[in-house]
């Protein structure tokens, strides 16, 4: 006796369809969520290694500098210039580079940047705080972007005095914050360091 075999019914595919679509469904919300992590770790790593790579630049040009070398233009952008020292000449006066190192906090752009500036015939530690962002860009040294999506960039002393720096430790505050695969979330880190010059001059 021959058995007849029966296929599955339409309403049994509509099923097993709809059933398989859910599963891809939730296999694709899993896959897609992994991946936005992954993106958004990768995010606060980069903002981290850009921070870091700041403040390493930043603390060598504090290595050679004291407080006195050290001249700010507030406004926007915001302008810090740090002069080093290249020791002491024979009659005990301070021998200054003929360069300074020029930070700019552009807080429309949102970058914080480097660049190395002669100071020319100015015969004072630095130019005034107005006359640092006229000056004349060294040969090869343009100014470098160093971090991007930053919030604030500050240099005050103990006492919250930008001009003149008159008390130490000095406070650098860097706050960067970039949004991450999703608009309602944003990733965020700030650095805060206190720095007490060795250098009196």
């Amino acid at each position: 006796m021959m058995h007849r075999y029966r296929g599955y019914s339409i309403v049994e595919v509509m099923v097993m369809a709809a059933v398989g679509f859910v599963i891809l469904g939730l296999l694709a919300n899993v896959f897609i969520t992994a991946l936005q992590r992954t993106n958004d770790g990768r995010i606060r790593v980069d903002m981290q290694q850009q921070a870091l790579f700041t403040l390493t630049s930043w603390e060598k040009d504090l290595e050679r500098a004291s407080q006195r070398a050290i001249r700010i233009e507030v406004g926007t952008p915001l302008y810090i210039g740090i002069t080093g020292a290249l020791g002491l000449a024979g009659n005990g006066t301070v021998v200054w580079d003929d360069k300074l190192a020029r930070w700019c906090f552009d807080p429309v752009e949102r970058t914080v940047s480097r660049g190395v500036y002669l100071r020319g015939a100015n015969l004072a530690v630095n130019p005034t705080p107005p006359g640092l962002s006229g000056l004349a860009a060294a040969p090869g040294q343009n100014q470098r972007v160093f971090c991007e999506d930053v919030e604030e960039f500050s240099l005050k002393d103990r006492n919250g005095n930008t001009n003149p720096l008159v008390t130490q430790p000095l406070v650098l505050r860097l706050k960067l914050r970039r949004p991450l695969s999703t608009s309602q979330r944003h990733a965020d880190f700030t650095v805060e360091r206190r720095y007490t010059l060795r250098n009196s001059f």
